[in-house]
């Protein structure tokens, strides 16, 4: 009765519009993907979104996910006041300067004038302590699996730590406010679980200290950060970010793919379509010569190392697979012509010839040096 049709009055009230836009805001603030960095909004999909690629509808229920995480902010604030805590400067307009050329003045949908240069957003709130102690708070109520992620200290939320010391950072320089910290919290929408992220941004070195972790089901065994953990120019990355974006809109290049089908960021990307309609032609076209185009280099994505890279390792794994048949064949040549039963390799392994016609031999990746030598597999009822 109901459930056909809730999730369909949002898609209904939102057809023909475009709620998800690209505007370099604050909310959007993300460091660029490293080994270390992991699980940042896909720069791909930024750029998609910039140059005005026409997304996929949102199913009915992402409306209510979204919907969902403000009444969840609210419902923790309300909490909040209950408590000797006490919360105020809820949703203040923050301005932040990223040193943006390419911004200009503009006014926000408050309201308020953003500055050229600029970037800007809404600020959860600020927490004051019983002493009067002062914390910039941000708040994310999120799935089950991608919390228990950060949980279980598999994963660190880049992103949200991002924005929140854009905040930091535009609270310093605009309303002169120097926070004692910076509290992150992360609430399980399934079982309201929460967790805090503890952190204090110096602005003059714009780095980010991590301090500790503390959890609502295990309050007194918080996880302390080693010390001096920290990540240093933190929104100067952002920053270049936004830029490597706009520069890949304005030479209308798209950036190599950071997820894959198997990622959810690909699973629930709405610019799926255009980001894989050619991927099939892209993986023929890697299989022969072709020029790269001289200046198809953005920031850190530089597609004539991937494409020698590439091909290295295409040359390498056909160069072993050659010797591997060749010493196949060597070896049992060696064996029949000998009658023996066994051999030693140089590696000092003992091949049997009956292992030999069982392709006994296999490069496990294009590292190993020797060939490895798997046991044959028992029939049944042999011993």
């Amino acid at each position: 009765m109901l459930a056909e049709i809730l999730h369909k009055i949002p898609v209904v009230e939102n057809q023909g519009k475009d709620t998800r836009f690209y505007t370099v805001r604050a909310s959007l603030a993300s460091l660029p993907a490293s080994k270390i960095i992991t699980g940042t909004r896909c720069t791909r999909q930024m750029v998609y979104n910039r140059l005005g690629f026409t997304p996929s509808e949102m199913a009915g229920r992402s409306y209510f996910i979204f919907d969902d995480s403000s009444w969840h902010e609210e419902l923790t604030k309300d909490w909040i006041r209950k408590s000797p805590f006490k919360i105020h400067s809820e949703q203040l307009h923050v301005n932040i300067n990223l040193n943006l050329d390419y911004l200009i003045t503009r006014k926000c949908h408050c309201g308020e004038i953003i500055p050229e240069d600029h970037v800007a957003g809404h600020m959860d709130g600020i927490l004051q302590d019983v002493q009067g102690g002062e914390y910039l708070w941000e708040h994310k109520a999120i799935s089950h699996f991608v919390w228990q992620s950060y949980r279980n200290k598999n994963e660190i939320p880049w992103d949200y730590i991002a924005q929140c010391c854009v905040y930091a950072k535009g609270l310093r320089e605009q309303y002169k406010l120097e926070m004692n910290g910076i509290v992150l919290t992360m609430k399980n929408k399934n079982s309201s679980q929460y967790l805090d992220y503890e952190m204090v941004y110096n602005n003059t070195t714009d780095t980010v200290y991590f301090l500790k972790m503390t959890f609502s089901d295990k309050p007194d065994e918080p996880y302390y950060f080693p010390e001096g953990y920290c990540y240093e120019n933190i929104t100067g990355q952002i920053a270049f970010k936004f830029q490597m974006v706009e520069d890949c809109a304005q030479k209308k290049i798209i950036p190599k793919r950071e997820y894959t089908m198997d990622d959810w960021q690909c699973q629930l990307c709405r610019f799926q379509k255009p980001c894989y309609e050619k991927y099939l032609q892209e993986f023929q076209e890697l299989s022969v010569d072709f020029v790269v185009p001289e200046d198809a280099v953005i920031g850190y994505i530089d597609w004539k190392i991937f494409i020698e890279k590439y091909k290295i390792t295409k040359d390498t794994e056909s160069r072993l697979k050659k010797e591997n048949e060749a010493d196949k064949k060597t070896l049992t040549a060696y064996l029949e012509s000998n009658e023996a039963r066994t051999a030693r390799l140089p590696s000092g392994d003992i091949v049997e010839r009956n292992m030999v016609h069982r392709d006994a031999y296999s490069v496990e990746s294009i590292d190993y040096e020797t060939l490895k030598i798997k046991e044959p597999k028992k029939q049944k009822g042999e011993k």
